[in-house]
């Protein structure tokens, strides 16, 4: 493609997407296990609530019943949680439960804040108390506090702590008749501490760590892929502008369309695009997508499709498209499809467009 032009980055919306909440720090007296005073620290973005704010049409929004703007701030409570009784090289491994958890909420969340939770191991004996706050990264104030109450869960499911659930919720807390196993969670006392230790560390200037946190660090994770994202198509390069015959403009059609047409959601058992064929019908819908923007045309009057491969919804996709003609109130556009680098059809769409 010759004298191509990239278009301005302001004119690529982002799209839907739902970052992966992540550990940012763990303070231990023992990296290879947990003690006693251990504590973490993770993030937690708001994208999940944007999503969940959102509202098809008039209609009530996908995230109505669920409170989530008082709810996510003590989702991120037990992220930490999860995080300071789980050392690294535990991932994975969910040896935990809750049983109990108190909640003490200054104000909801928002949707233009960063949650930033800590969270310390109160106490260790056939339970863990867990106490916890969470702070908004940009307001830098507290949003909740609380302290949660976990109990160590058997690689069967069956755990080795039940309540009773004919007693009252203070009911004590039991052990089960069956032996724990290697696999259960091993806890011992916290290792004597340096008489002296570094000033508490401070997460965007938020007093997270406590006056005695313990002085090994544990790393913190990387980021890891987006939870959920739903990017729009974007014109890469052009040669012309729209309605030009000859122009030519190189497409990126991300495949998050695709993989959320061809699988099932929310638990249920069919895909969410079922009986419309969407393996099929994406070429067609993204030809006329870009039959439109290049033609500057008002509606699709004829299409014909050609299919060299299957499409496996395995890579984004990638058009050329060119305005092969434009006459009479006609335009013939062309459009060669590519998913990754394999060529997967070819799509021809005639437009109605203004004389």
């Amino acid at each position: 493609m010759t004298a191509d032009r990239p278009l301005p980055s302001a004119s690529l919306p982002e799209g839907i997407r739902v970052a992966r909440p992540r550990i940012l720090e763990a303070r231990r007296h023992d990296l290879s296990t947990f003690s006693v005073g251990d504590e973490a620290v993770i993030e937690f973005g708001p994208d999940l609530l944007r999503f969940l704010a959102m509202r098809p049409g008039n209609g009530p929004s996908i995230g109505e019943g669920g409170a989530f703007t008082w709810s996510i701030p003590v989702g991120a409570a037990g992220t930490a949680a999860y995080a300071v009784v789980e050392p690294s090289g535990f991932d994975g491994v969910n040896m935990w439960t809750g049983v109990t958890n108190d909640v003490r909420w200054q104000r909801a969340c928002r949707e233009d804040e960063t949650l930033i939770a800590t969270c310390r191991i109160g106490g260790l004996s056939r339970a863990a108390r867990l106490p916890y706050r969470v702070f908004s990264r940009e307001r830098r104030d507290l949003v909740v506090e609380g302290e949660f109450v976990f109990v160590s869960v058997t690689h069967d499911a069956d755990g080795l702590y039940v309540i009773d659930p004919r007693k009252g919720p203070d009911a004590a807390i039991t052990a089960r008749s069956a032996p724990p196993n290697d696999r259960s969670a091993r806890a011992r006392a916290p290792s004597p501490g340096p008489e002296e230790r570094p000033d508490p560390l401070r997460w965007d200037h938020l007093p997270l760590w406590t006056a005695d946190a313990p002085p090994l660090v544990e790393a913190g994770e990387q980021p890891a892929d987006d939870l959920f994202v739903m990017r729009p198509p974007r014109v890469l390069r052009t040669t012309a502008a729209a309605g030009t015959p000859g122009a030519v403009w190189e497409w990126q059609f991300p495949r998050d369309l695709l993989r959320l047409l061809g699988h099932p959601i929310a638990g249920t058992s069919e895909p969410l695009g079922r009986r419309h064929h969407p393996y099929g019908r994406i070429l067609e819908g993204m030809g006329v997508h870009a039959a439109l923007a290049i033609s500057g045309g008002r509606a699709p009057d004829t299409l014909n499709i050609e299919w060299w491969f299957p499409t496996r919804g395995e890579a984004d996709f990638r058009i050329r498209s060119t305005l092969a003609s434009r006459s009479a109130g006609m335009a013939r556009t062309e459009h060669d499809v590519y998913e990754g680098e394999v060529p997967v059809g070819h799509v021809r769409v005639d437009v109605s467009v203004a004389p």
